[in-house]
């Protein structure tokens, strides 16, 4: 559902509010990569970027990895761990 006004409207609040630390669903943050990758976009780079709300699979993960270039920390399970 998520269509590509969605999408370059999140890579421009991103460049906007240049946020900190940036929580993220990986499945989610591998589309706005891909999208910016395959439109030659710069994306700002967030000094950290915490996936949550779903395991980062390798292909999320990864494809993330390959345009965002902060650091990729995984907090998922962690409300369950108390």
């Amino acid at each position: 559902m998520w269509t590509d006004d969605l999408i370059s409207r999140i890579i421009r609040e991103l460049e906007h509010f240049q946020p900190v630390i940036l929580e993220a669903n990986p499945s989610y943050l591998a589309k706005v990569a891909r999208f910016a990758y395959r439109h030659n976009l710069a994306v700002y780079q967030p000094p950290v970027i915490i996936f949550t709300y779903e395991n980062s699979g390798i292909l999320a993960a990864g494809k993330s990895g390959r345009y965002f270039f902060s650091p990729l920390i995984s907090s998922y399970g962690a409300t369950e761990a108390g």
